[in-house]
């Protein structure tokens, strides 16, 4: 008995239902930008080796905000969603970590260095101009045994004449006469590098009694943290003090 002739709609139909399904109907192809945000997601450690780098992780972000848009374009055409997600969520984590540890570092430096420049003013406030004036030398030279003050700045010596040359300066003349009741404020900080020292330049208002009143002008200290080497510890040293 012969069969019966099918015709060609039922052979469509059994090639879509079974396991020849035509494979590039189903075909997606990789995301570009999401490629692109992987990549810069991988790179992102590096923003924690300089504030410069941190265009890395945005970079990532961005790329990935794009290739966001093109999935959802183009939902069911493109692969690399997920790989997506960790790269951004990658890329967000360092970009974030590395700014926080950097604004962390800068406050507690920018703590020493006030703190440092507060022991120079209560020097000169207590009448210890001469301890005030050791800030200028170098952290080691300050810790040498056996190095007295009164040999150091002994009438006649180098030292002295420096000594006395700097007390003329205007601002030494106002901090280190209490009938003029100097006062200071802190007003700013900026930071700076070299690859031996981290260099931070306080701003702050000092106010004195003059005969027309009490009177206030900017003073600018600049003080800087010695890497030290053989020296387990940063030695902080004072490197210019002025109006400005």
């Amino acid at each position: 008995m012969s069969q019966p002739e099918q015709s060609p709609s039922y052979f469509n139909r059994r090639w879509e239902t079974s396991g020849g399904t035509d494979e590039t109907a189903d075909y997606k192809k990789v995301c570009p930008s999401a490629i692109v945000a992987c990549v810069l997601a991988g790179l992102s450690p590096l923003a924690f080796f300089h504030p410069l780098l941190w265009v890395i992780p945005v970079l990532a972000v961005g790329v990935g905000v794009w290739a966001t848009m093109a999935f959802i374009r183009q939902p069911d055409e493109l692969l690399g969603r997920r790989a997506l997600l960790w790269a951004m969520a990658i890329a967000i984590f360092c970009g974030l970590t590395a700014f926080t540890e950097w604004a962390l570092y800068r406050y507690y430096l920018r703590q020493e260095a006030m703190s440092f420049a507060d022991s120079w003013f209560e020097k000169l406030f207590s009448d210890k101009p001469r301890e005030a004036y050791e800030l200028f030398s170098h952290p080691l030279n300050r810790h040498l045994p056996g190095r007295g003050l009164e040999a150091q700045y002994a009438q006649g010596s180098k030292n002295r004449e420096n000594f006395n040359s700097y007390m003329k300066t205007e601002h030494m003349k106002i901090l280190t006469d209490h009938d003029l009741h100097p006062s200071y404020k802190f007003i700013q900080a900026e930071f700076d590098e070299t690859p031996f020292s981290e260099i931070v330049s306080l701003k702050y208002e000092v106010s004195w009694d003059a005969m027309d009143g009490r009177k206030t002008r900017p003073l600018v200290i600049i003080v800087s943290r010695i890497k030290l080497i053989d020296v387990p510890y940063a030695g902080w040293q004072l490197q210019s003090a002025a109006f400005r």
